[in-house]
């Protein structure tokens, strides 16, 4: 069996422990975080570290080994967060 799970970003470059093979589902706001919402299967006991990061509108950043995710805006559109994950290739 599948289930959606939510997780929230805590911080700018936040690491997630996720169950393996864990598929991003959509970023959205809720009570002025940003959450990743997951379908994650439910007999999965192998978990895997998944890196994130926030990026404000006009921030600079290096793009290289990221995936854009979504666009979430915070406080009433105050703040514009960009997500991505950062794709580590295992050897």
């Amino acid at each position: 069996m599948q289930v959606i799970c939510k997780y929230t970003l805590a911080s700018n470059k936040p690491v997630l422990s996720l169950p393996k093979g864990a598929k991003f589902l959509v970023a959205r706001a809720q009570s002025d975080r940003a959450c990743l919402w997951f379908l994650v299967e439910t007999d999965s006991e192998e978990e895997e570290q998944r890196q994130f990061q926030m990026v404000e509108t006009g921030e600079e950043i290096d793009t290289t080994g990221l995936v854009y995710l979504g666009t979430v805006p915070i406080a009433n559109e105050q703040y514009v967060w960009h997500i991505f994950e950062q794709i580590v290739v295992k050897q």
